[in-house]
């Protein structure tokens, strides 16, 4: 799922660079790998719940939708309109856990077709680190520190500014 909040030039920004994100992350994956959120059936069920599509979600609200799509991941941030064109900041969550955030580099481009495929390319870096994350939270909840800690390792060796490795290295 993801989420970008338009400042500046109103949600309308945030909806159109968030679909054009989702759209180049479904492509860059295959389906069984990850499971993007179609915007078609967001969209729908916002409108069902009486929310306006375009309108930005608050964390909480997000939260909540990613649970009721039974999303594991969550990618949101801000977009900006900058003289040249866009900037993004962008975070990557597992969205079951609020402390489990990975901050993306922020990025800019001149369209919004560069801009998403700039935040799909550190998504993907990103992601490298996912495997080994979720073997640490498993071992660590099994109480197998040990393993937890190796793993944990690996998610940085996978991706040198892993909050989230470092996230499982202090809770295990």
């Amino acid at each position: 799922m993801s989420a970008l909040q338009g400042v500046g030039d109103g949600p309308r920004l945030g909806f159109q660079v968030a679909n054009a994100v989702r759209e180049r992350i479904a492509s860059d994956f295959e389906m069984r790998a990850l499971w993007v959120v179609p915007e078609s059936t967001i969209t729908e069920y916002l409108v069902r719940a009486g929310y306006p599509a375009e309108q930005w979600l608050s964390k909480t609200e997000t939260h909540q939708l990613a649970s009721d799509f039974r999303a594991e991941e969550v990618l949101n941030g801000i977009v900006r309109k900058t003289p040249t064109g866009y900037r993004v900041q962008a975070a990557w969550s597992l969205s079951a856990r609020d402390d489990m955030v990975q901050p993306l580099p922020a990025v800019e481009a001149a369209k919004i077709s560069d801009v998403a495929k700039l935040v799909a390319r550190e998504f993907q870096a990103a992601r490298k680190q996912v495997e080994s994350v979720q073997r640490c939270m498993t071992l660590a909840r099994t109480r197998n520190y040990t393993g937890a800690l190796a793993e944990a390792r690996r998610a940085i060796e996978a991706y040198p500014q892993s909050v989230l490795g470092r996230v499982c290295i202090a809770s295990a």
